[in-house]
């Protein structure tokens, strides 16, 4: 399976999943390095980081790092020498914010 581009800027992605009768997608995503990345999934979505380093305000993911955001919850990552992810968007969204 070849890399495809996606409409972010410095990220390729391999679709592993899609169904339209279910909200979830899932990704592998290929960051390109000094990618920076926001978003607020709808259903929330789940990362894992498969090669690399990502960053946001609250600090460093480095490979072998999951991070669970619930639904809505603004995601701003960043990756300065690049980075592989596990992504899978929709279907968390039973997952709340601690606050």
């Amino acid at each position: 399976m070849k890399w495809a581009p996606t409409s972010r800027k410095g990220i390729e992605r391999k679709l592993l999943y899609e169904d339209p009768r279910f909200p979830d997608v899932t990704q592998l995503e290929r960051w390109a390095p000094g990618t920076n990345a926001n978003a607020a999934p709808t259903g929330g979505c789940e990362i894992f980081v498969i090669d690399g380093t990502v960053h946001d305000a609250n600090g460093s993911y480095p490979t072998g790092s999951w991070m669970r955001m619930p639904p809505e919850a603004p995601v701003a990552l960043a990756s300065d020498d690049g980075a592989v992810l596990y992504v899978k968007n929709g279907a968390v969204s039973s997952l709340r914010s601690a606050e």
